[in-house]
C-alpha cells in the first residue's frame, strides 16, 4: 500500500489523484485494530502524532504552495482554502485553534503513563511531509496539497467513526474541529480533482506530480506503520 509499480505510467495528474483516492488510508492495519479492540490509548497516538505531522504545520504549508504555484486558477482555489484555513478572519475559528480544543477534549483518552519516544513518528512525518509540501518545484507542492486533503478526508472521517465508543470520555463542546473538517475537507478532496485538472500533462510535470503525491501517502502510511509497531511491542 506504501507504493506503485514504478512501471507504471500516467497520463496526467488527475490519474494520480485517482490512485491515491484509491489507495485509501482507511484500510491501514492500524486503523482496523482500534476499530476492532476500541483501544482509546492508540487512537489517542494516531491524532496527536498525526496533528504533529500534519495540522500544526499546515497553514504555513498551504501558504507556500499557494505562493510557489504559478497558475493564478490554482492560486485563486488554493487561497479560498487558506482563508477558511485561517478562519475566514476569525482566529478564533482558524483550524489549529479549533484543533488544540479538539485535543484537550481527547485528553482523557491519552495513554498513561505516556512515552515521549511514542510522538516521534508525529516529528519525524512533519520532517518528511515539509519536503514535499516547500519544494521549489511548484508540481511537486501541488500535488503534495492535492494528495494531502485526499488523505485528511480519509483519516478525518475514519477518527470520526473510531472515536464514537469513546464520546462518553470526552468533552463533546470542544469537538467542533472534527464536525467541521467532516463538512469541508470533502470539497476540498474534490478540488484536488479540479487542482489536477490545471497541470499539464508532460512527462516531467506528471513525474513532479507523482513525488509529491505518493510522497505524501508514503510518509503517512509509515508513521501509522510506526505507531502500530511502537504500540505492539510497548511492554
Amino acid at each position: 500500500m506504501t507504493s506503485f509499480d514504478p512501471s507504471t505510467r500516467f497520463e496526467s495528474a488527475q490519474q494520480v489523484v485517482t490512485r491515491i483516492t484509491e489507495h485509501s488510508l482507511s484500510s491501514h492495519p492500524l486503523l482496523e485494530r482500534i476499530g476492532q479492540t476500541a483501544d482509546a490509548g492508540l487512537l489517542w497516538l494516531l491524532i496527536d502524532n498525526t496533528y504533529r505531522g500534519t495540522s500544526v504545520h499546515f497553514a504555513s504549508w498551504l501558504a507556500s504552495v499557494t505562493a510557489v504555484v504559478e497558475d493564478d486558477r490554482a492560486r485563486c482555489l488554493l487561497a479560498r482554502q487558506l482563508n477558511e484555513e485561517m478562519g475566514d478572519g476569525d482566529v478564533s475559528r482558524a483550524h489549529a485553534r479549533l484543533m488544540t480544543n479538539f485535543l484537550a477534549a481527547i485528553a482523557p483518552l491519552r495513554p498513561e503513563p505516556l512515552d515521549r519516544s511514542w510522538l516521534e513518528p508525529g516529528e519525524e512525518l512533519g520532517r518528511s511531509l515539509s519536503r514535499h509540501y516547500r519544494s521549489t518545484d511548484q508540481y511537486e507542492a501541488l500535488a503534495t496539497l492535492m494528495a494531502g486533503e485526499i488523505a485528511a478526508h480519509q483519516l478525518i472521517a475514519s477518527v470520526g467513526t473510531l472515536l464514537e465508543p469513546h464520546l462518553p470520555r470526552v468533552d463533546a463542546a470542544k469537538l467542533m474541529w472534527l464536525t467541521h473538517h467532516n463538512e469541508v475537507e470533502g470539497d476540498h478532496a474534490g478540488e484536488s480533482l479540479e487542482l489536477a485538472a490545471f497541470v499539464p500533462a508532460e512527462d516531467e510535470t506528471i513525474r513532479s506530480v507523482v513525488k509529491g503525491a505518493f510522497g505524501l501517502h508514503t510518509a503517512l502510511w509509515r508513521s501509522m506503520d510506526e505507531l502500530l509497531r511502537i504500540w505492539s511491542t510497548r511492554n
